[in-house]
């Protein structure tokens, strides 16, 4: 620890508590609790209800992770989209249709599934290019919402929503 201590330039007495705290977490914290800058990441300490790809069972807590989505992909590939109980029974023995049905939105980016069913992907790259026209036209109308491409049809409720409160 003090070798690295005399590695890393810390600055003298005269400087802020804020740089010496941020060095000093850049040094002693796990690098998920931080932010590039060394402050520290809010997000890491809230509670897992409000993190992104997050689901809970009643008997352990489920999170999916890169392999999750991987398989995924794999699954898009060798399954057309809405088969949900060959992609869960053939990769992802954990997950529920519903939750696997939740995810496929996220990897394909759009808030309602619908004109994919059916579809099959030729490779992962394909998903990936899906991906990335959805968000560039999604971001074009400004509908890029949560990461999701929102459809008319859940614009136009959410507006009428809007009109009815005020």
């Amino acid at each position: 620890m003090k070798e690295v201590l005399k590695k890393t330039c810390i600055p003298d007495h005269e400087k802020s508590r804020d740089e010496w705290s941020r060095i000093l977490r850049k040094l002693l914290s796990p690098q998920e609790i931080l932010l590039p800058d060394g402050t520290i990441n809010q997000d890491y300490f809230k509670p897992a209800v409000y993190k992104k790809n997050k689901v809970f069972s009643l008997d352990r807590e489920k999170i999916w992770g890169s392999y999750e989505w991987t398989q995924l992909k794999t699954a898009l590939c060798t399954y057309a989209v809405g088969e949900w109980h060959q992609i869960r029974e053939n990769y992802l023995t954990r997950w529920s249709e519903e939750s696997i049905e939740e995810q496929t939105k996220y990897i394909l980016g759009v808030s309602d599934i619908g004109p994919y069913r059916g579809w099959k992907a030729t490779s992962c790259n394909e998903i990936d290019e899906v991906l990335e026209k959805n968000r560039n036209i999604a971001v074009e109308q400004g509908r890029w919402i949560e990461n999701l491409y929102v459809a008319d049809s859940i614009e136009s409720l959410e507006g009428t929503e809007r009109i009815s409160e005020s």
